[in-house]
Order: C-alpha cells, then structure tokens, then sequence
C-alpha cells in the first residue's frame, strides 16, 4: 500500500484482508482490523463509522509495516508488542513465549490451591504471565517466579517493574537450584512440554517465531518435568503441590514418572475448556 495514496479506512480494510487471505494467514479479515486499529490507534468498533476517513502518509507506513510481518508469519503480539492474560497487558516479543488461553486456566488451579499467605513460586515464567496474574488477583500470596532465559528474563523484568506488586519477586535460576533452603505452597510450572516429533505439526509461526527452549522439551516432552519433579520435594512445605501444564498424551507416562519417583502420591489430571487433559496436581507423600 503506498504510503501516498489517501487510501480510505475501508480501502485500507479491503486491501490488508485480500493480501492476508492470499498468504493463507487465519482470520485475514480480523487481522487486517487488528493491524489498522494499531496502526492508527482507532477502535476497531469505529471503522464503521469512518470508513471514509483518508489514512495519513505516516499511518499507511505503519500499515505497510506490520502488514509486512505479519505476511511473514511474525505473531501479532510480537508486532503489536504484547499480549493479554486474564486482566493484564503483557509486553512481549521475540525470545519469550506467547501466553496461551490454557495457561490463563492453569492459574485458576493455582489459585485454588493458595491458602491466605501462600507462597507461591512459578518456574520458568517466561514474560511474568503467570507470576504476575496471581501476585495481582491474590495480593495475599507472596510469589517468586523463577527464569533462566537470558532473552525472556528482560521481558519478566519488564512486566514486574510495569506493575509493580509488592509480594512478588524474580530470580534468574535454573529450576529451583538457585532456591536453595526455600519451601513453597504451591509449585506452578508451564515448562516446555512438546515432544520433538511434533515440530513438523506446530504451526510455522509458532515453530518460526517462539523461542523453541520454551516449547520442545526432548523426545516425549518431559525432560524439564522430570527434573523438576526430581528437584522439588526439598523445596516443598507441608501440605504442599505442584502444577503442571502439560500435553493430552503425556497423562499415562507421566502418571509413571510421578508413581516412580517414591516421593509423591498418585497424580491428579484435570481438564481445560475443551476438555483435553491439560493440568496435573502432585502432592509429596512426606516432606
């Protein structure tokens, strides 16, 4: 689109939607809403009311921009520059995973687990998406969310410092290896957990885009969950569990992993919206 054409709102409309079609991209026509409310920081529910309104010089360049990542596969949060989880407004970008719905639903089993004053401790927290949600909605707990990326922790940093909450804190630590003596409530961890096998069915804008450190985790998926589930029984109070987000297929072998390590009782699994198993509840036999 050229910047000097004094293209209408609806023209712009129509033109963003008839490219992204033709490059396949899903839902070409709420994209193209997406990208123009962003570009010219207009509500996407007022286009209908202006749709002859002429798009600046400075704003078809945005367009023009953003239309030219996306064409490319680039997410939109990583163009827009971040992402929404349950009430909050993320920034993100390459080298942090996106926040996916199942995670939002993931903190709902945590918070379900918090007793008043509930140490709480995320692993792997990636932009502070979990982290963050329970700090704010819980302000009672006090949480530490744990990173080790050296390109996501910027992101967690970000975040916390935007929002501020006085009962959270981040430490750069592999696992729970840099907590040494502490003992936490509740444990809650969205680790990667895809096989490697299943690359070649990720979407290419999630296998191009996201930092695959946080999506595949070996040959089935759990190495980072075994480790964890190895780690934490040390680092856990009485009466104590852990949550994990993890993959449908998984629920079998994992329920072997958590029977043979001796340290838990039998694993629990729940189910996410769409009624796939999705989350696993261990508790420590002893501590």
């Amino acid at each position: 689109m050229s910047s000097e054409s004094n293209r209408t709102v609806a023209q712009v409309l129509e033109s963003c939607t008839v490219s992204l079609a033709g490059a396949g991209i899903d839902d070409p026509r709420l994209t193209a809403e997406l990208i123009l409310e962003n570009a010219i920081s207009v509500r996407r529910g007022a286009f209908a009311l202006t749709p002859d309104r002429i798009i600046s010089g400075a704003e078809a360049k945005k367009v023009d921009r953003m239309l030219g990542r996306r064409l490319k596969g680039e997410p939109l949060q990583y163009i827009f520059g971040v992402a929404h989880f349950r009430n909050l407004i993320l920034d993100v970008g390459p080298g942090v995973l996106i926040p996916r719905p199942e995670t939002e639903e993931l903190v709902d089993v945590v918070l379900s687990k918090c007793r008043r004053g509930a140490k709480v401790c995320d692993v792997g927290t990636g932009s502070g998406a979990i982290a963050l949600a329970v700090a704010t909605e819980r302000p009672d707990t006090k949480v530490t969310a744990v990173e080790i990326s050296a390109a996501a922790l910027p992101y967690a940093r970000k975040n916390i410092d935007w929002l501020r909450p006085d009962n959270l804190e981040l430490v750069e630590s592999d696992l729970l290896s840099g907590l040494a003596g502490r003992a936490f409530d509740v444990i809650a961890a969205n680790l990667p957990y895809i096989a490697e096998r299943f690359r070649p069915d990720l979407q290419r804008e999630v296998v191009e885009w996201e930092p695959g450190s946080a999506l595949f985790a070996g040959d089935d998926g759990l190495s980072l969950i075994r480790r964890l589930l190895a780690e934490a029984p040390r680092h856990m109070a009485a009466g104590a569990c852990i949550i994990l987000e993890i993959s449908p297929e998984q629920k079998s072998e994992l329920a072997g992993i958590v029977g043979s390590l001796g340290a838990y009782g039998p694993a629990e699994f729940r189910q996410d919206m769409s009624g796939k198993t999705r989350f696993c509840v261990v508790s420590p036999i002893r501590i």
